[in-house]
């Protein structure tokens, strides 16, 4: 139990090597009840912190009239992985020790790169700390095999051991599973890209809403739009079809596994051609290059399909190519 007053007046603190500065707070103790008359800050010399309201301190309790209210503006997070501008309207129910959190933050104009969870992912495999994901993946089964229909079977279950469970589940940080959220909105946009060089690159607009705790196993629901983007599958580049509804659909029952319906073109140069095919003729029409066209100019207009899982993708997407191209060539071709 604490009893008594806290007052800050022009403080300045550093956590996680960002300063808050201009701390004017007035924070009262009483027993289990923290009332925090007000409390205002800057952050990182933008970001402007507010907060006010009451909140149990170890015991949670349902008597709070006026809830602990925090809300940030014009924040810009900078760290080895992000680069955006922050806000936040949060309410905190609870307690201290373990809040709950509800309310919404917007993340917009700027980037969100994945490549600090897969390198620190690849140091643990390299350490032996973490199995092989890909033959882990391969020797699983699947859900809907094992099925001995006498049950319902729920459908789009996200596999742990798949590569995009564990990308995902490595870019939450540890140490934060008192936390819980109740129906905290994440809105994503305007301006905002997700990058995980150099492999893909795509801006995004939508929401969340987060439930459960602040781990693995986090639920997440909504809608995100991919409004524009690229893909670098081999050695060729596949852009967004903007004609068409990019979408990543998350639901409850998968966790932070969205279901994934995109559509992505490419034009590539038909340049691969089975050597035995050709004959003078042949290669003489085709100006010695294996190609149609002057100087080699046929290109190839190749369409991706890929709708399901995002973790199951390698196994739910469709080939499509203008001129039509048996698939063996067309992988050749890519």
């Amino acid at each position: 139990k604490a009893n008594g007053f806290l007052v800050l007046n022009d403080g300045e603190i550093v956590v996680n090597q960002k300063s808050i500065t201009d701390i004017n707070s007035t924070i009262v103790f009483d027993f289990n009840r923290v009332e925090v008359q007000r409390l205002e800050a800057i952050i990182e010399k933008s970001g402007i912190l507010r907060g006010s309201g009451d909140i149990a301190l170890l015991n949670p309790s349902n008597d709070e009239k006026k809830p602990l209210d925090l809300s940030l503006e014009n924040f810009q997070l900078k760290s080895s992985f992000s680069d955006i501008q922050l806000s936040s309207n949060l309410g905190l129910r609870g307690s201290l020790v373990k809040p709950i959190i509800g309310g919404e933050v917007t993340m917009k104009e700027g980037s969100i790169s994945t490549e600090r969870s897969s390198s620190r992912r690849k140091k643990r495999s390299a350490s032996g700390e973490v199995n092989d994901a890909s033959s882990s993946y391969k020797s699983k089964l699947l859900p809907e095999q094992t099925w001995n229909r006498k049950k319902p079977l729920v459908l789009f279950i996200g596999d742990k051991n798949a590569p995009a469970s564990k990308l995902i589940q490595s870019s939450i940080p540890k140490g934060f599973s008192s936390i819980t959220f109740d129906n905290l909105r994440l809105n994503l946009g305007p301006n905002l890209r997700i990058v995980s060089q150099p492999v893909t690159s795509f801006e995004v607009d939508g929401f969340l809403l987060l439930n459960g705790g602040f781990d693995e196993t986090v639920k997440a629901t909504g809608l995100v739009r991919l409004l524009e983007g690229r893909v670098n599958l081999f050695t060729t580049t596949f852009q967004l079809d903007k004609r068409e509804e990019n979408v990543a659909i998350f639901v409850p029952s998968m966790g932070l596994i969205p279901y994934v319906d995109v559509k992505l073109t490419s034009r590539v140069p038909d340049t691969v051609r089975n050597p035995s095919d050709l004959t003078s003729s042949s290669d003489f029409d085709t100006n010695g290059s294996g190609s149609f066209g002057i100087g080699g100019s046929r290109f190839v207009k190749v369409e991706v399909m890929a709708s399901g899982p995002a973790d199951r993708l390698k196994e739910n997407y469709k080939l499509r190519s203008t001129p039509p191209i048996p698939e063996n060539e067309l992988l050749g071709l890519i």
